[in-house]
Formats: C-alpha cells, structure tokens, sequence
C-alpha cells in the first residue's frame, strides 16, 4: 500500500469549486458594505450626540424645530417624485440622453412642489422659532439657512438617482461616508466654539452642498445633464402625484370617521 494514495475521495469535487468561490466572493462584499453601513451609522450618531452634548437647551430646541421643518419640507416636495424617477428610470437609465431627460424633468417638478412647500411650511417656522423665543433677526437667518439647505438638497435627492439605478453601491457608500465624515470634523471643529443652532444648521447646509457637488461630478459622466425635459415623463410624474394626493387625502378622512 503506497502512503501516496489518498486514503478517502476529496469531499468536494471540481465542479463546486467555482461555486463556493462565487459563495465567498459574495459574503465579502455583503460583508464590505454593511461594515461601511455600520461606520457610517456610527459617524453619523457620534455628530447626534455631539450636538446634544454642547449645544445650550434653547439653541438645541431651535435646532430641532428648524431641522423637523426642512424635514417636512423635503416631505412635500418628494410626494411622488422620486416613486416616479425610479420607475421611469428602470426602463431608461442604459440611455444616457433619455436619462438625462428624465433627470431634468423630475428636478424641474420638484422645484414647482418646493415652492408651494415654501409659501406653507416658512410662515410656520417663523411662527415656531418666535414662540420659543428666538429673535425676529435670528429666526430670519435660521430660516434663510434652513431654505439653502433645502433647496441643495431638492437636487442631491434627484442625483443620488442615478448611482442607484447603475447598482453603483460602492459609489454611494463613498459619498455618504465622505460627508458624514465632513459633516463630524465641522461640529468638532466649530460647534464647540460656536454652539448656535445656526452654526448647526449651516453646517448641515455644507454638507448637503459637498454631496450635490460629488452626485452632480458623478452624474455627468453617465447622464447628458445639458438634455430637455420630457413632457411624457413630466405627465407620468404628475399623475403619480395626483394618485398619492389623493390617496393619502381619502386615508386622512377615513381615519377621521372611523370609530
């Protein structure tokens, strides 16, 4: 008996081999992404809390309301817009001219429901920060710095389509990443010698404009943003957006009446 003759059969043969190959490559990279996940989450956290920690009660108390309204702000400026960008996008992201097309259309609708957003939602903010004792000066540059990070943030939203049609997941992550980063190294650096609501709404401002400067740089290299609007695209939309109006209007008088 030769001790060179292997004693049992191999219990995997060649064929599976590519298979578990493929099994492992795929737990590595689910395993990238929510280890990325995770130390976003965590970065993001960390600048929660620090604003908590250092900001007065009183400037947090601003902070919070002017970050609820530009919350609902980006609400009622989405209600079907982005539904209606992925939806249409499924069927025209491998075009780059049509894609564009779409891009454009969808910022252009969302730009018409901010501003109606507007007109409702900054009284009400005005109304909110006065009550709680802001003054008329500080309330007017918390609004004005509440409208400028809104109004950046209309565009990142409609960008950040793009990388999320292509399945770009990397591309995401390193963006988000990116500016939860910035966003943590402008509160150490700032919000402990300035600890003002404003301060902390502007820095969320900046964020969101390095994020559209990074989605726009990515998107022009996979999307014609020079394109037209497209009217059967702007049509689909508003009608996706009448539907959900109309929608959440019937729930909220049903839930009115049921018992």
């Amino acid at each position: 008996m030769s001790f060179f003759v292997p004693v049992s059969t191999p219990v995997l043969d060649e064929g599976s081999v590519p298979i578990i190959r493929r099994a492992f490559d795929h737990a590595r990279r689910i395993g990238s992404y929510a280890m990325v996940q995770v130390i976003g989450q965590i970065i993001a956290f960390s600048s929660g809390i620090l604003l908590v920690r250092w900001l007065p009660q009183r400037e947090y108390a601003f902070f919070t309301i002017a970050n609820a309204m530009q919350a609902t702000l980006m609400l009622l400026a989405d209600i079907g817009v982005s539904v209606g960008l992925i939806s249409i996008g499924g069927r025209v992201w491998q075009d780059r001219s049509r894609f564009g097309e779409l891009i454009k259309t969808g910022l252009a609708v969302r730009k018409k429901l901010a501003a109606v957003a507007v007109v409702f939602i900054a009284p009400v903010l005005y109304a909110m920060l006065t009550r709680n004792g802001a003054s008329s000066i500080y309330t007017l540059l918390l609004i004005a710095f509440v409208l400028a990070g809104f109004s950046i943030q209309l565009s990142v939203d409609i960008f950040s389509v793009v990388p999320r049609l292509r399945s770009d997941i990397g591309r995401i992550q390193r963006i988000d990443f990116t500016c939860a980063t910035v966003r943590l190294l402008l509160i150490l650096g700032l919000v402990y010698l300035f600890a003002t609501a404003g301060l902390a709404v502007a820095i969320a401002g900046a964020t969101f404009l390095l994020q559209y400067v990074l989605l726009r740089s990515y998107a022009a290299k996979v999307v014609d943003l020079k394109a037209n609007e497209n009217a059967e695209d702007r049509h689909e939309i508003v009608r996706l957006i009448r539907n959900l109006a109309a929608n959440a209007v019937f729930y909220c008088f049903q839930g009115d009446v049921s018992p």
